[in-house]
């Protein structure tokens, strides 16, 4: 099996070389566990190699992704340039979920990037509107009576993204405080077929990352004490 590698050092080596070629993987953590700085370092280790990649933000400006990339010496600019990378914002609020898929997939075919990032999953669950289809007509429901259809979609996304076979996607979602699941919308660690989790231990000033599910993949289990440094993150000894 082809294995696409994690940009992350020390990483590669606790999934035996990489994430598989065309799996979709979540990355889980609460705000400020290092998500979009994890799924763009994704994206810069690809472009040194000659892999394309697209970053699709759901909840950032171009402008502000350009400008945290900056902090860690990434030149996106540059990288678009040479076509290495494209970094796009959709902004899905009051947005039609079934568009958005369609957005997308348009993105992807049109680009055909070698890795790819949607950040995040919560955002695009939290702020679009679902079209459902009603004996009397079409109607809007919103996220709050139509959960269920949420999810649907994001089943409906991943299996997608799977079928563009030798992309390897990221997609980022919030982990909720006390929550049994690994995101939001509660499928998204059953639709995709690896899972890792960043989390930030305030009290011992501490970030930990865990791979928790990796389809085809021997992998360890007990969480690796993780580092935000000015290059990134890094996983310590």
């Amino acid at each position: 099996m082809k294995r696409i590698t994690t940009g992350i050092p020390r990483l590669d080596k606790l999934v035996e070389g990489g994430y598989p070629e065309g799996a979709v993987v979540l990355v889980s953590g609460s705000p400020g566990a290092g998500k979009t700085i994890y799924a763009m370092q994704f994206l810069i280790d690809g472009a040194r190699k000659g892999d394309k990649g697209l970053y699709i933000s759901f909840e950032e400006s171009v402008k502000n992704v350009k400008m945290q990339a900056d902090e860690f010496g990434w030149n996106l600019d540059a990288l678009e340039r040479k076509n290495q990378l494209r970094v796009v914002s959709l902004m899905v609020a009051h947005s039609n979920i079934t568009k958005v898929l369609d957005e997308i997939e348009s993105l992807v075919r049109k680009f055909m990037p070698k890795r790819l990032v949607l950040d995040s999953l919560s955002t695009l669950g939290v702020f679009t509107e679902i079209e459902t289809q009603v004996d009397h007509g079409k109607e809007l429901l919103s996220n709050v009576f139509g959960e269920a259809i949420i999810r649907k979609a994001i089943i409906t996304l991943v299996e997608r993204l799977r079928a563009f076979d030798t992309i390897t996607t990221i997609v980022t979602s919030e982990l909720q405080e006390g929550s049994p699941w690994y995101s939001r919308d509660t499928v998204s660690e059953f639709a995709c077929d690896g899972v890792v989790k960043l989390s930030k231990i305030d009290a011992a000033g501490k970030r930990l990352l865990t791979v928790v599910k990796m389809r085809a993949t021997k992998h360890q289990f007990l969480p690796k004490t993780i580092e935000i440094g000015d290059k990134g993150i890094v996983i310590l000894e």
